[in-house]
């Protein structure tokens, strides 16, 4: 049976990093960013939903323009909820495909949206990656090659702290060293391969 662990949290806390050491251990990362990555190529049904929901001008020579598509989706609650009706049936779906190829029985789903998108149903339990603010918007700003407010309404458009606190089985704060960090990624990592 697969040991399917969910790993999710804010934008820029270091959910990447946790994914790398489970790599390391074993596991199988199934990562949510580059699935919706996939999902909207060229020509796909899921870009043709995006475009029919927040206007033509999100694709850009046949390609989804991904900043203009946030401006647009993280706007309103109401619209970042268009975002995630049109796009979760699609990542679902690849989160899916992905776990019956998995090469492991250990899987981590890294995603952001783990719990909006109801695929924490699928998962033994949830890691939650937290990190200050101010670290996690100099981190998407130099990731994303985002403006500092491009990163806030990036940030803005999460959940707070309380969100993940709430509803994970295990939190990290990633707030001192890299090598603190990954020692606690490591120690949770050992944890979850000996339930």
């Amino acid at each position: 049976m697969k040991n399917i662990i969910g790993l999710t949290g804010p934008t820029g806390s270091g959910k990447s990093s946790f994914s790398l050491v489970a790599e390391q251990k074993g596991f199988t990362c199934i990562d949510c960013d580059k699935l919706s990555r996939k999902v909207t190529q060229s020509a796909s049904q899921c870009l043709s939903k995006l475009s029919d929901a927040f206007g033509e001008d999100i694709i850009k020579d046949g390609r989804l323009d991904r900043k203009l598509l946030a401006q647009l989706a993280f706007v309103s609650e109401e619209k970042k909820q268009l975002l995630e009706d049109v796009i979760f049936p699609f990542i679902i779906d690849e989160v899916l495909k992905g776990i019956q190829t998995a090469q492991s029985d250990n899987i981590i789903l890294d995603a952001p949206t783990l719990f909006e998108s109801g695929i924490d149903e699928m998962c033994s339990c949830v890691v939650a990656v937290l990190s200050p603010s101010d670290i996690r918007k100099k981190r998407i700003i130099e990731r994303d090659s985002l403006t500092e407010e491009q990163a806030e309404v990036r940030m803005n458009a999460g959940k707070p702290d309380s969100f993940y606190e709430e509803r994970a089985d295990y939190i990290i704060n990633n707030n001192g060293t890299q090598q603190e960090f990954l020692l606690q990624c490591e120690q949770i990592i050992q944890t979850l391969t000996e339930e």
